[in-house]
C-alpha cells in the first residue's frame, strides 16, 4: 500500500512539472502576425542621442571638469578650490584631509532634467585602506566663465 501511495504522490508532483516545460527554441511556435508586423515609423522614432551622451563619462566635457576638480579637492587646499566654485557658493569650502585616495573612478556624469546647464557627477574612491567606497558628489554649472562647481560633498 505504501508503494502505491508513493507512486501516486510522485505522479501528482511530476505531471504539473511536465506541463510547465517549453519547446526548444527551434521548435517553438511562430509568433502571431500581430507580433511580427512592421511598426510604423512614428512609433519607432526616438530622439537622436547627443554626441555628449554617447561618450564614456570621463570623455565628456563635464566629466573632465569633474575629474580636474577632484584632483584639486584631493590634493589642493582651500585657496586652490575657491576658483572652481560659483561666485555665490553657499557652503563652506572643505578640503580632503584623510589618507591619500585610491581607486578613483568617475562613476557617472549626467545633465539635470530640471535645469539647463546643470550637470551632476559622482567620483568613487577609497579613503586610505578602507574596504568600502566613498563618493565625491558634485553639481557643475556651465556659464559664461566656463564650468563651475555649485555643490560638492562626500557621501558614504
Amino acid at each position: 500500500m505504501k508503494t502505491f501511495t508513493a507512486i501516486l504522490l510522485s505522479l501528482a508532483l511530476l505531471l504539473p512539472l511536465a506541463a510547465c516545460g517549453s519547446l526548444p527554441p527551434e521548435e517553438e511556435a511562430s509568433p502571431t502576425p500581430e507580433a511580427t508586423a512592421e511598426p510604423s515609423p512614428e512609433a519607432t522614432a526616438t530622439p537622436e542621442p547627443t554626441p555628449e551622451s554617447t561618450l564614456p563619462p570621463e570623455d565628456t566635457e563635464a566629466g573632465k571638469i569633474a575629474l580636474e576638480f577632484a584632483d584639486v579637492y584631493f590634493y589642493g587646499g582651500a585657496e586652490d578650490i575657491e576658483p572652481w566654485l560659483v561666485d555665490d557658493y553657499q557652503w563652506g569650502v572643505d578640503t580632503y584631509d584623510s589618507e591619500a585616495p585610491t581607486d578613483i573612478l568617475l562613476q557617472y556624469v549626467f545633465p539635470s532634467e530640471d535645469e539647463e546647464n546643470l550637470w551632476s557627477a559622482s567620483i568613487r574612491f577609497r579613503m586610505g585602506n578602507e574596504d568600502s567606497f566613498t563618493y565625491l558628489v558634485l553639481d557643475l554649472v556651465q556659464g559664461d566663465e566656463g564650468w563651475k562647481v555649485s555643490f560638492y560633498g562626500l557621501d558614504k
